[in-house]
């Protein structure tokens, strides 16, 4: 059954699709992977990509969180993360283009210096 857990877990089944599937709570699902030294990762991290891809080709944030049969407020909470994120990127970009150094964009916005450098130099396109 360990192995079973551990193969569902590296596929992106979440503690309550495990045990629902086997039959035991997702708390006995939980210490099992604590007991056999794996990481549990939080729901939203888990299904970051997924949720975005879908959301990327033009389905609802309902159709979204149906397809991969998780909470709505869950969907949201990724979309929403996401577009601050880049409303920031854009908002050190602007500032950059008016001249500001990366020091004073990082104080200006709130933010550490190596954010507004990772801003400026990691990101493509918009």
């Amino acid at each position: 059954m360990r192995e079973q857990i551990r193969v569902m877990r590296e596929k992106g089944a979440t503690l309550e699709q495990i045990g629902s599937e086997l039959h035991i709570t997702k708390q006995r699902v939980h210490q099992i992977l604590t007991e056999m030294g794996m990481r549990l990762v939080p729901k939203k991290v888990l299904y970051r990509e997924k949720v975005l891809e879908e959301y990327g080709k033009g389905k609802t944030p309902k159709e979204v969180a149906s397809e991969l049969k998780v909470g709505i407020h869950l969907v949201y909470s990724i979309i929403k993360e996401v577009s601050v994120k880049k409303q920031r990127i854009r908002e050190i970009r602007q500032l950059r283009k008016e001249g500001l150094t990366a020091n004073e964009i990082a104080e200006k916005v709130g933010c550490e210096y190596h954010i507004v450098r990772h801003a400026l130099y990691n990101y493509k396109g918009d």
